[in-house]
Parts: C-alpha cells; structure tokens; sequence
C-alpha cells in the first residue's frame, strides 16, 4: 500500500492506493475530520450516518482529491466528471457540490471542504495545515 499525505494530520485527508488495484485505477478512501468516503465501494461515513455514493458523486469526489487546494474550473469539473464541453451552461455540477456539502460539512452554509470559488468553480481543501 502507498500512502499519500496531504499535510501532517493523517486524520485529515488520507488517500490510499492498492498497488493490487492499479491496472484499474486506484482505489481511493476519502478521510476529513472523522468522516470517510470509500470511493471503491461508493459507500460513506457521513454526518447523516452511512451513504450510498452514486458513481457520479464519487467521480467527482475522486477528482477534487486528486486535484487538492487547486480552483478547478466549471468547465474542468463538467468535462472531466460528466463529459459535458466547456460551454454547457447546466446547474448539475452547482447540485452534486450542494449534496457533497450536506454530506460531509459540518455547516454547509459556510463549508470548510467544499469551497466556492465566485465566477470560477470550485476549490476542494482537506482542512489539513501543510
């Protein structure tokens, strides 16, 4: 197993990956202050209890992981998640960040994780000081 860190808080943000899973990506658990998201088996510990992520949730989870601290753009997160060009103009990427939020923020209203980044898109932090 390769663990791969994000800050010095282990409990924060933790991202492991399967050497036996790589032909077929990795597989990827999402760790933030006590709340976990198995993205291989798309099931999370959430501030409701346990979750059935949908493929779409976990794709898009997966890529704010990989993409930490970095403003990802509407058009990255729609293209890259759904498939959809730079230019749709589509409020589904604005409802999977608002159910992400009511997952895993302690207050969705002023998230900690999840953050909005005005007339750009989104920003993911672990909340881990690095």
């Amino acid at each position: 197993m390769i663990f791969i860190m994000s800050g010095s808080d282990m409990t924060r943000l933790l991202i492991v990956e399967d050497d036996e899973r790589l032909a077929h990506g990795p597989a990827l658990n999402l760790r933030m202050e006590g709340l976990e998201a198995n993205l291989e088996t798309m099931r999370a510990s959430t501030l409701g209890g346990q979750t059935d992520l949908t493929e779409r949730e976990t794709m898009l989870i997966r890529f704010f992981a990989e993409n930490e601290d970095r403003v990802l753009t509407r058009g990255e997160l729609l293209e890259h998640v759904w498939g959809y060009s730079f230019d749709t103009a589509t409020r589904t990427l604005d409802t999977f960040v608002h159910r992400l939020r009511k997952y895993f923020e302690p207050d969705p209203k002023n998230p900690a994780y999840f953050h909005t980044v005005r007339g750009v898109g989104y920003r993911f932090t672990s909340g881990a000081e690095g």
